[in-house]
């Protein structure tokens, strides 16, 4: 720095920005440390006071990231003990099929445990169970999403009865078109089965 006058015209500068003062009245304080002939002194001075406000910026800032960190912890810890607590008092989803205590464990872990972190900006962003299956198809997701919130399945009073019978219905329909498709089928493989002993004795006439 000693042979260096720029650079310590740049510190001396970098110092009393740092103190609040004006870009003009630095650079009368910097033109007077010149003619003086007390730019260096001033410079190495700043130099140190400038490093000594660096670290406790750093320290101050490394400490807030932490006092943040715990306080995330904190709130993350507090959601998923509320997700615990709401899991474990729910006796069904669909009504009339109780939820097994294994279920309750499975569904508190798919709520609170990443299925795996994806990279953004250099952070780690947690992927929950929902969040990768939609990924995988986000189209078809939301079009069942919507189905069943066009349904009212996320109603309280979500009526799942209503689902099955029309799920009844229709398999009910089906089996009796398939009934029916085999009578018919049957009924045909008779009359060809007439059909072909008459051809038979027609083929064959007895002597």
């Amino acid at each position: 720095m000693e042979d260096n006058e720029e650079l310590q015209e740049q510190v001396y500068s970098d110092l009393l920005t740092m103190r609040g003062f004006s870009e003009a009245k630095v650079k009368k304080m910097v033109a007077a440390a010149k003619e003086n002939e007390e730019l260096l002194t001033e410079a190495v001075d700043g130099l140190g006071e400038i490093t000594a406000a660096i670290k406790t910026e750093r320290k101050e800032m490394q400490e807030q990231a932490q006092r943040q960190k715990e306080l995330q912890e904190e709130k993350n810890n507090k959601v998923k003990e509320s997700i615990k607590k709401t899991v474990i008092s729910t006796k069904h989803i669909i009504p009339g099929i109780e939820l097994s205590e294994t279920e309750k464990n499975d569904l508190v872990k798919m709520l609170t445990v990443p299925v795996r972190y994806v990279n953004k900006d250099g952070r780690n962003i947690p992927v929950s169970a929902v969040m990768d299956i939609r990924s995988k198809n986000p189209i078809a997701f939301e079009m069942k999403l919507n189905y069943f919130i066009k349904n009212g399945f996320f109603n309280e009073d979500a009526n799942f009865e209503k689902l099955l019978k029309k799920s009844e219905t229709q398999a009910t329909k089906k089996l009796i078109e398939r009934l029916g498709n085999e009578k018919k089928s049957e009924g045909a493989d008779t009359i060809r089965k007439k059909d072909n002993e008459k051809n038979n004795d027609f083929i064959f006439p007895r002597l």
